[in-house]
């Protein structure tokens, strides 16, 4: 029980009093550069893109149309050589339209 009480208090209780909300993501983000992205979240690029919606970050609209730019442009490159391309633009389509049509939740 002691092993249990010392873990709550010294890590979870700090890990959850540092990430109280998405809005500390969102700066933290800011600050790791994008190809490392991925250590840090789990499908880095595009819960960078959910979060900065959600936080009405500021970056959030170049940040999203760099990446639709980028998968839309890997599939018209590759669009006869493999399925995967097809999928993730349809993807980002559909993620991009859902996202557009949210409100943030936080105003940074």
């Amino acid at each position: 029980m002691n092993d249990l009480n010392d873990y709550v208090h010294n890590v979870a209780e700090p890990f959850f009093e540092k990430w109280s909300d998405l809005r500390v993501l969102d700066k933290f983000l800011d600050t790791v550069p994008q190809m490392e992205v991925q250590n840090y979240i789990h499908e880095g690029v595009l819960s960078k893109a959910l979060i900065y919606k959600l936080c009405n970050n500021p970056k959030y609209d170049d940040y999203i149309n760099l990446l639709f730019s980028y998968y839309t442009g890997r599939y018209i490159e590759n669009s006869n050589q493999d399925e995967t391309y097809k999928k993730m633009n349809d993807f980002i389509v559909d993620f991009k339209e859902v996202l557009d049509k949210n409100e943030p939740i936080y105003n940074i």
